[in-house]
């Protein structure tokens, strides 16, 4: 599924649609997150926040042009904070 339309599923509750944005963007966002800490554990605690984030409060992302781009861009400002 592209991304837009996995938002849209999303954002109706469907956990298979969520599942599938997990499977396509963990290994990547963890990636991205240790190269900035430098720390697996930490890594990975930042990026499983913002799929709970995105999971949990669909609604606020209604007007969310690029999810790729507010998936990293979250991860990044889960690092530096």
């Amino acid at each position: 599924m592209e991304l837009d339309t996995l938002l849209q599923e999303i954002q109706k509750d469907n956990r298979k649609a969520f599942d599938e944005l997990v499977l396509q963007y963990n290994e990547s966002l963890n990636a991205f997150a240790f190269n900035i800490l430098k720390d697996k554990e930490a890594a990975e605690d930042i990026v499983q926040d913002v799929f709970f984030k995105l999971w949990s409060t669909p609604q606020k992302f209604l007007h969310t042009t690029d999810l790729r781009f507010y998936l990293y861009r979250s991860v990044q400002n889960g690092c530096l904070n």
